[in-house]
């Protein structure tokens, strides 16, 4: 049997599911079923994004409404890290070549920079008056950061962390990604 690992943030538990194989019918039973329920730390908050790196398992996921940022190990199963000093934090994207994480603190306008594994902070790039999704752009070295209310991307150099210029949207954009 394939096991795949799919989030249910509802009533705050990361949900093991388990899928059927190849050649199992799925007729005969429901297409998923319940593996294992594993609650969360930080109480009923509001989350917001995720992102994976797949090659440590661990996932990352911003819990909002508490100010922190969760770490769970895919591999074992367990949140590894529940670090706070994030408020309001919105957008979360790993990004396992430069072995950093990304984290969009709206409660102090700004793009947090983390060394994964250690997950300390290597910088913090100011001034984005609601940051939100986090995409990159491998081959230019490129973080882009939708600012919300400032109707914009902001753009920053990933061998630098530091930001370099900004993409006007005339209007208000909440998400950003970016398609190589």
């Amino acid at each position: 049997m394939i096991t795949r690992l799919i989030l249910s943030l509802v009533g705050l538990m990361v949900a093991l599911i388990a899928a059927p194989a190849d050649g199992e019918s799925q007729t005969s039973r429901a297409p998923l079923r319940l593996l294992a329920e594993l609650p969360l730390p930080g109480g009923a908050k509001r989350f917001d994004y995720q992102s994976l790196d797949p090659s440590s398992g661990k996932l990352y996921i911003a819990q909002m409404g508490a100010g922190r940022l969760l770490v769970f190990d895919s591999k074992t199963d367990r949140v590894v890290a529940s670090l706070p000093g994030f408020p309001r934090i919105t957008g979360v994207l790993a990004v396992p070549q430069l072995h950093r994480v990304y984290a969009s603190v709206a409660g102090r306008h700004e793009l947090v920079v983390l060394e994964s594994p250690a997950l300390r902070v290597r910088n913090r790039i100011a001034g984005i008056q609601f940051p939100d999704g986090i995409a990159y752009a491998a081959g230019a070295h490129k973080i882009f950061v939708s600012d919300e209310f400032g109707q914009r991307d902001v753009v920053v150099d990933a061998r630098a962390d530091s930001a370099i210029g900004v993409v006007a949207l005339g209007g208000e954009a909440g998400n950003t990604q970016y398609d190589p």
